[in-house]
């Protein structure tokens, strides 16, 4: 017996956005020359190039207006929709034909609290991890070096550093 597919108006929008989308960019592609323009603009009146900056500027924001609103409703679908879905249907992982592998992934946002920067430095070098500290600590090296004291059981100290743990959806193919 075959599973029949049940497509919700959502994800239909959201595929004929992406069709959408898949066209723009393919027009985008044969309107700007890999962004040279060099063979259509060296004739421009200083109008012309100014109308064509100015188009370019808005549709640069434009397409950043859309990335920033389907950011938000993908990072909902990932940090709050997918785990409470696996959560209801008690699973941790799901391979999906088409889509890939998707499981949940945990994680923390983690940075040194504000007015806390000396003492934060100070506990890492007790740590034995002082040599992270540059002129400033890189928040990826700092996120990924608590993670592993973390991972280890050791406590961070909360007047120091936000920790704040997150589980998101990861696919996989």
């Amino acid at each position: 017996m075959t599973e029949k597919k049940i497509v919700r108006k959502e994800e239909k929008s959201i595929s004929a956005l992406l069709k959408t989308l898949t066209k723009v960019k393919k027009d985008l592609a044969k309107a700007v020359d890999d962004g040279n323009m060099k063979g259509t603009t060296e004739d421009m009146s200083i109008a012309e190039v100014a109308s064509l900056q100015r188009k370019l500027q808005e549709t640069t924001e434009m397409a950043d207006v859309i990335k920033k609103k389907l950011q938000v409703t993908m990072d909902f679908i990932r940090y709050v929709r997918v785990p409470a879905v696996f959560e209801r249907e008690d699973t941790e992982k799901a391979t999906i034909a088409g889509i890939g592998t998707i499981y949940l992934l945990s994680d923390y946002n983690i940075s040194v609290k504000k007015g806390q920067k000396e003492a934060a430095y100070e506990w890492l070098i007790e740590q034995g991890l002082g040599d992270i500290i540059k002129e400033a600590v890189n928040s990826s090296t700092l996120k990924a070096t608590l993670k592993g004291v973390l991972a280890e059981g050791k406590e961070v100290p909360a007047t120091l550093f936000n920790v704040s743990p997150f589980t998101r959806a990861q696919i996989t193919k």
